[in-house]
């Protein structure tokens, strides 16, 4: 999938690129990759980590602009110039998102567009619409946030995006720009280590908002730290369902506590509309005699 990313972006209409791709302790050496294109390098970075790997990346050019795209992902071939038109149109835009479609692995396109225009608030709230893969930030911006974290196992893409969003007002594509593709080996997460990682995250923006009498956002992030609680919450409890119908009990067990700590109320929620069901369908009829 890597070489039909590295594709993708030898066919944009746009030609003033360069191209760097991180081989992550990737056991592949890529050798085949810097002879398809002059303006393709490939770094090998021998220690794990995204974020690590991104801030690589970056540091190795010399663009205005820097666009991310992971290596199972597709760019359109007028991804990067519709993006760069609408940054220069745009001087108050630090950073452009774009909307996405979900493809298997074949390439074969399902759902609906994804994709939305966010703003700092709307990301506090946990809208996380948004798909690194569509991202393109200018340089300077990225140097003033000091790019990823590479501390955070998860949420390092909230974080950089909120502290984007901190200090540039988003502009967005409304059109498809990327290709999502949805496989087996997606990084589904953990939800308790998501929960761990990025409830301190709006936590932190949620002080910094009331350090600027920031009412509206110091709401916004309240929601924002609901929400998130409930996702996990419910990732992990619908884990914890599927491994009750697989016979996995040790997996369930595990699943049902991460889901009760995390919040109790989703599990109870869930019991309770179970329960009122089963009391619904077993009612008798009060429907009359015909």
């Amino acid at each position: 999938m890597l070489r039909e990313a590295v594709a993708s972006v030898i066919g944009q209409t746009h030609t003033d690129w360069e191209l760097v791709v991180v081989a992550n302790a990737c056991a592949d050496r890529l050798d085949d990759l810097e002879g398809l294109d002059p303006r393709i390098r490939v770094l090998r970075e021998t220690r794990p980590g995204v974020s690590r790997a991104r801030n690589l990346g970056a540091a190795a050019t010399q663009a205005t602009y820097l666009a991310f795209l992971d290596d199972d992902d597709l760019c359109l071939p007028d991804r990067l110039g519709r993006q760069v038109a609408l940054l220069e149109a745009d001087s108050t835009a630090g950073i452009c998102s774009g909307g996405f479609q979900r493809i298997d692995v074949t390439g074969t396109a399902f759902g609906r567009k994804c994709g939305a225009l966010r703003q700092y608030a709307d990301i506090l709230g946990a809208s996380f619409d948004m798909l690194m893969s569509t991202i393109m930030i200018r340089r300077h911006l990225f140097n003033t946030i000091g790019g990823f974290d590479p501390a955070l196992v998860t949420g390092e893409d909230i974080d950089f995006l909120l502290r984007a969003g901190q200090n540039s007002r988003f502009a967005f594509v409304d059109a498809t720009v990327v290709y999502y593709r949805q496989h087996d080996n997606n990084s589904g997460g953990n939800p308790w280590t998501s929960q761990q990682d990025i409830a301190p995250i709006l936590r932190k923006h949620r002080r910094w908002a009331r350090r600027q009498g920031r009412d509206d956002l110091v709401m916004a992030a309240g929601s924002g730290l609901r929400r998130v609680r409930q996702i996990n919450a419910r990732s992990a409890y619908d884990a914890a369902r599927q491994a009750r119908s697989e016979g996995d009990y040790g997996r369930l067990a595990k699943a049902a506590v991460t889901s009760l700590a995390i919040d109790p109320i989703v599990a109870i929620d869930d019991l309770a509309h179970y329960a009122f069901r089963a009391v619904a369908s077993g009612a008798p009829s009060r429907r009359r005699p015909v």
